[in-house]
């Protein structure tokens, strides 16, 4: 009995451990779910007429209408001092700068006191002849003008070479002196720490006038620029006329210049400090064509040659050749091939 039990038992676990060696079968998934994408809307815009502009922004630098730099005309003179310095405001005829030369001063004073007790002799002698005369005139008894007129022969002699040096020496004071020659502000001052002497054409103030200003370009839009025209510069996001003018009539130096090809005067607006180095931006047009049949330039492909547009005519795309005329920084103009009303794809 017993032993009819253990062959059970042992039957029964083969035939367990046959199951669990069975293969046993792959999960099958479920299909995938396609999701179709939605529809791209087409993008169509109407054909119209519009102004086509092709216009750039062109950098602008900044030079002063006016400048001038003040030069020392007489050699070995000491430098009594450069009484300015850079970004002081300065008037027309104020004293920015003198040589040190004091004895002019007092061979002035002794000079015009020696032109005085000239014309005082003149003056008595004058008189003394005038009383001569009158008292000729009630005696009979003539005058001997002769020693009066060689008196005032010999004191206007001495006179005129008083009154000449004076001139003279009132030149050499005068040469003493750099004077603004306009109002403006001080942009460079020599600068005298000691004992200095100058030299003939010796750099020593350099003023500029501030209450014109001019911007100059160069490149391909100053093809378009003629004097006269008007336009705006934008500095610091803030936008100033100006008005192109001719260098010439302006008198502007060949330094000041500098190559440019055309020159802009500000009009109107108090700008912001600026300098040599501020930059402006100008909005040139550099070609325009008005009322004209036009899309916009990304309606437009060109292919060799070929320019062509897609057109939606009854909710159907179908493309068009066109001939194209001003291409414009938003719009292209339309020569033929289109007309107004009509849709294009973009």
């Amino acid at each position: 009995m017993k032993k009819i039990f253990t062959i059970a038992t042992c039957i029964i676990l083969m035939f367990l451990t046959g199951c669990f060696a069975l293969p046993v079968e792959e999960e099958v998934l479920p299909p995938p779910v396609a999701n179709m994408p939605e529809a791209r809307p087409i993008r169509a815009v109407p054909v119209a007429r519009e102004d086509v502009i092709l216009s750039i922004n062109v950098r602008a630098g900044y030079i002063p209408a006016q400048q001038e730099t003040l030069h020392f005309t007489v050699a070995g003179q000491r430098i009594r001092g450069v009484f300015v310095s850079v970004g002081d405001m300065v008037e027309e005829g104020d004293i920015v700068a003198e040589f040190d030369r004091p004895y002019l001063f007092t061979q002035l004073e002794d000079a015009r006191r020696e032109e005085e007790l000239y014309l005082l002799s003149l003056s008595h002698i004058n008189t003394r002849h005038n009383m001569a005369l009158d008292h000729a005139a009630r005696t009979g008894i003539p005058v001997d003008d002769s020693s009066f007129l060689n008196d005032t022969r010999r004191i206007g002699n001495r006179l005129d070479i008083v009154q000449r040096r004076i001139t003279y020496l009132q030149q050499g004071i005068d040469e003493l002196y750099l004077r603004a020659p306009f109002d403006g502000v001080v942009t460079w001052a020599l600068p005298v720490t000691g004992p200095m002497w100058s030299y003939i054409g010796q750099e020593a103030v350099t003023i500029t006038d501030l209450n014109r200003h001019i911007f100059t370009l160069t490149g391909p839009a100053t093809a378009v620029i003629q004097p006269g025209m008007n336009f705006y510069v934008v500095i610091d996001d803030e936008a100033f006329p100006v008005v192109a003018i001719d260098p010439d009539y302006y008198e502007l130096t060949a330094i000041q210049r500098g190559g440019a090809e055309a020159f802009l005067l500000v009009t109107d607006g108090e700008l912001p400090l600026i300098t040599t180095l501020t930059v402006a931006m100008v909005h040139v047009v550099m070609e325009a064509a008005y009322d004209v049949i036009a899309v916009p330039n990304l309606a437009v492909s060109t292919l060799e040659g070929r320019s062509f547009v897609y057109v939606l005519e009854d909710d159907v795309v179908v493309i068009r050749d066109v001939v194209i005329g001003l291409e414009g920084n938003s719009l292209t103009e339309i020569i033929y091939g289109l007309y107004e009303g009509e849709v294009v794809v973009l």
